[in-house]
């Protein structure tokens, strides 16, 4: 994976490198370029299953099915043609992704936007562009059930 010296520390600590690769995450994105820059890094990562979802006013038909297991969710909370808090909301109501770990994912990362990504119940906040040497440590941590809430 080619991890950093900061996660190398991280995995020695914990006893072992993540291993992603039976893990499944969706991306909500609307703008193509970021979708395929997280999904590129999702893959390098080692994860599993990356689903990437263009956003529109309702919720995308890849997460109404009830018989695919998500982990996680990245989903930019500024979509052009969905309000991401709404469609939030909306997602939180599922009763099969009531375990998946939604995390805001946006360039917006003024502490105004912050708060209220916390306010509304988003499991944790990662500020765009991911960064390549701590992305795979956060990774790690939302699936260990931490909040993660790194907008820079």
């Amino acid at each position: 994976m080619g991890a950093s010296s900061d996660c190398i520390v991280l995995w020695e600590l914990v006893g072992m490198e993540p291993d992603f690769k039976d893990i499944s995450v969706v991306v909500i994105e609307n703008d193509p370029l970021n979708a395929a820059l997280a999904a590129k890094l999702l893959r390098i990562v080692g994860v599993g299953s990356v689903v990437v979802c263009k956003a529109e006013s309702v919720i995308p038909s890849a997460l109404l099915d009830g018989g695919n297991h998500i982990d996680v969710i990245l989903m930019d909370v500024c979509l052009s043609e969905a309000d991401g808090l709404q469609l939030f909301e909306a997602l939180k109501a599922l009763p099969h992704l009531q375990d998946t770990r939604i995390i805001a994912a946006t360039g917006h990362v003024m502490s105004a936007e912050v708060a209220l990504a916390e306010a509304v119940g988003f499991h944790g906040f990662l500020g765009k562009p991911f960064d390549f040497d701590r992305f795979p440590v956060q990774l790690a941590r939302i699936l260990n059930g931490e909040r993660v809430w790194e907008p820079l």
